[in-house]
């Protein structure tokens, strides 16, 4: 299994030139990334706080073609990631790359009537391993 404290961490500020679109709403925050950040993505990906107050639930993130459809995968599956809970935040496990996509639509769920703010979230991009795209 893979080490998940070897790879590369940003916060949300450093990713400013590939994000659009941020917004929280009912409890939803939701921010959208282009293309490039496939420069980023490795096998795992963890997404946490820089807080001792956790205020995500969970993450989600969905890849969308041109036509904001949602990007499938050589069997007709959606390409979208779903997170499960780790010490240290969220892992989404990171199974293809190598796909167009317009951009990727992340969706944090919230604690409700949480006090988030974006400049609290730090992503962690594990190296990709050999042989893992797909």
């Amino acid at each position: 299994m893979e080490d998940i404290y070897q790879g590369r961490t940003v916060i949300f500020s450093d990713l400013s030139y590939i994000v659009t679109d941020s917004r929280i709403e009912d409890d939803i925050c939701q921010f959208r990334f282009n293309p490039q950040i496939m420069d980023y993505f490795g096998d795992r990906l963890l997404v946490g706080e820089l807080t001792q107050l956790k205020t995500i639930i969970s993450v989600e993130i969905i890849f969308y073609d041109d036509s904001d459809g949602i990007v499938l995968d050589n069997n007709g599956n959606p390409i979208q990631y779903t997170s499960s809970p780790h010490d240290l935040g969220h892992i989404l496990d990171i199974l293809y790359r190598g796909f167009v996509f317009s951009y990727a639509q992340c969706l944090l769920r919230l604690q409700p009537d949480s006090s988030f703010d974006f400049r609290n979230i730090f992503f962690h991009f594990s190296h990709p391993s050999s042989g893992s795209e797909k």
